[in-house]
């Protein structure tokens, strides 16, 4: 059994709701929440975007000066990377 976590609920019902709302998602395409709150899954909010026009949404954070990236994991911000390396470092893990 896969694991459940607030990702996929999130995921699952953001699907859910667009499906309600427009018809069947287009093969190898993500829901966006037009306003980043995934909570909110209005008809408004919700748009299917292939997966490399979703990486490029939330990748404009760099314009705003936040360095970002695309993992297996979603999207991280440049804090986020800064966060992991300094506990990486702190730990010993990479060298001082």
């Amino acid at each position: 059994m896969s694991k459940v976590n607030k990702r996929n609920i999130s995921s699952y019902l953001a699907r859910k709701a667009y499906c309600e709302f427009f018809g069947e998602i287009p093969s190898g395409f993500h829901i966006h929440h037009k306003d980043r709150n995934k909570m909110n899954n209005t008809k408004e909010n919700l748009v299917a975007l292939s997966a490399s026009d979703h990486r490029r949404e939330h990748c404009l954070m760099k314009e705003s000066g936040f360095a970002c990236y695309w993992s297996n994991k979603g999207i991280k911000t440049g804090i986020d990377r800064l966060r992991e390396e300094l506990i990486k470092f702190n730990n010993g893990i990479i060298d001082k």
